[in-house]
């Protein structure tokens, strides 16, 4: 757990630097290039996936249709506008899945669903206790609450239409390094440990027991926020990794 403890500080302190080199006009790709580097200059050399950065309509992956769609572009960051980080570094061989997100100003409806973000964060861990540790009833609380609310679920859109995903300690091959440089480990390191037990889904029951990157991702008008963070289920605990002593 300190290896995790240690990946998500260092996520969370890139996010807080990176927020503060926000301007208008700034690019996502700009953005991006500027996380890796910072990443890079601490030691980072490989992830989980590297840094996405998604401004305005995009935060709602309107008209993505494959997964290089998820790749930062020239999308300028503008007045009124929701912004999103979503990366994950490994460090010492354990990686960390984070999402920070925020507004550039004032975006209508943007405190109504930050709200409802903010109260999943708050409840969800109780509501893994309360379902028994079943994903599948939680990915429902969750999915009622949105609906609740009259916000999109985004996360539903997503293969395996999946909230989270289990994070694991990463294969230290050589093969896994090339992998890991090239942005294709993730995809293997799901397909070798079979995709239906590693993903927080409406139809995955099994036990939740380990760690879980968990993901809500929320739509309301033209734009979409999302949280990402490291949730850990035991069979006595469940907690968020940050408030777990390490």
């Amino acid at each position: 757990m300190r290896g995790f403890a240690a990946a998500q500080r260092l996520a969370l302190e890139c996010a807080q630097v990176a927020e503060q080199r926000l301007r208008t006009g700034i690019t996502e790709r700009e953005l991006a290039a500027w996380m890796r580097d910072w990443l890079g200059f601490r030691g980072v050399a490989h992830y989980f996936h590297r840094p996405f950065v998604w401004f305005g309509p995009r935060t709602q992956f309107q008209h993505f249709k494959t997964r290089m769609d998820l790749r930062p572009t020239s999308q300028p960051l503008a007045e009124n506008d929701v912004y999103v980080f979503d990366f994950a570094p490994i460090v010492g061989g354990y990686a960390c899945d984070f999402s920070h997100a925020g507004q550039w100003g004032q975006v209508p409806g943007y405190t109504r669903a930050r709200a409802v973000l903010d109260g999943i964060y708050r409840d969800l861990p109780a509501w893994v206790r309360d379902s028994g540790h079943r994903a599948d009833q939680v990915w429902r609380r969750v999915h009622q609450e949105l609906t609740d609310h009259t916000l999109l679920g985004i996360h539903e859109t997503s293969d395996f239409s999946f909230l989270g995903h289990r994070v694991q300690h990463v294969a230290a091959s050589p093969l896994a390094r090339a992998l890991a440089e090239r942005g294709a480990q993730t995809f293997l390191e799901v397909l070798a440990r079979g995709a239906a037990g590693q993903v927080l889904s409406r139809h995955h029951q099994g036990d939740m027991t380990g760690l879980w990157a968990v993901e809500p991702h929320l739509g309301f008008g033209e734009h979409a926020l999302k949280f990402e963070e490291l949730l850990l289920v035991t069979p006595g605990r469940v907690a968020w990794l940050r408030d777990v002593e390490t």
